[in-house]
């Protein structure tokens, strides 16, 4: 079954929230300009997906505010956000690996290597040889350069589009700070997840990770995801 298309959809939210949720309706950002978007393809090195593209020229995430507009807790980064939560990222997951190896527990294990005579690979082949995987495959321990931030948990919890080759191209994973990015893809396409929400604010029941999930409004007006 085909899917409606991001702007579709997207109106579709937009109307559920205008009669079930107007305060988080009142949060959501005008467009994206294109120059945060040429920003965006440029930080990650390859194009992005036409319905990323689209939806950030519907809309530029949204402002702080009670409420969730994505399940479980996530709402939309502004796409400037979006970079600067990608750098936060790849900047801590470069420099894990060496910051372990310098402490005791890491020296303990680098001096097992070395007994050994093994060789721990270096940050970069790790990257190679994830970023050769195709797009939806789980990782751990690493982030790459090619994932790009779309949502935000504010309690260390991201959405992001995995932009490696393969036919899933484009879908939407999690990654957080302990686990990293162990699950599988959350929904396989920007598009997907808009549809699924539209569909939720109208009231029918989605499936979210395997679990059955509903748009509730509170007694307070805020959107949430029980």
């Amino acid at each position: 079954m085909s899917l409606p298309d991001v702007e579709t959809s997207w109106n579709r939210i937009r109307a559920s929230l205008a009669q079930r949720a107007p305060d988080l309706l009142a949060t959501i950002r005008p467009p994206a300009t294109e120059p945060d978007i040429a920003a965006a393809e440029e930080a990650v090195g390859v194009a992005l997906p036409a319905d990323l593209l689209a939806w950030w020229r519907l809309a530029d995430g949204r402002a702080d505010g009670p409420g969730h507009l994505l399940p479980r807790w996530f709402d939309p980064y502004p796409v400037a956000s979006a970079l600067r939560s990608r750098k936060s990222w790849t900047d801590v997951w470069r420099n894990a690996e060496d910051n372990y190896f310098a402490s005791e527990d890491g020296w303990m294990h680098r001096e097992l290597l070395a007994w050994a005579g093994g060789q721990r690979p270096t940050v970069d082949d790790r990257i190679a040889a994830l970023m050769a995987e195709p797009a939806g495959t789980p990782c751990e321990g690493m982030y790459l350069p090619v994932w790009l931030p779309i949502a935000d948990s504010r309690m260390g919890t991201d959405l992001f589009v995995d932009l490696r080759d393969g036919p899933l191209r484009g879908c939407v994973m999690s990654f957080d700070n302990v686990g990293t990015a162990q699950a599988d893809p959350t929904w396989p396409s920007v598009t997907a997840m808009l549809a699924e929400v539209a569909n939720a604010l109208a009231g029918s029941e989605i499936v979210v990770d395997g679990d059955p999930v509903r748009a509730e409004v509170d007694e307070r007006g805020h959107l949430t995801w029980e």
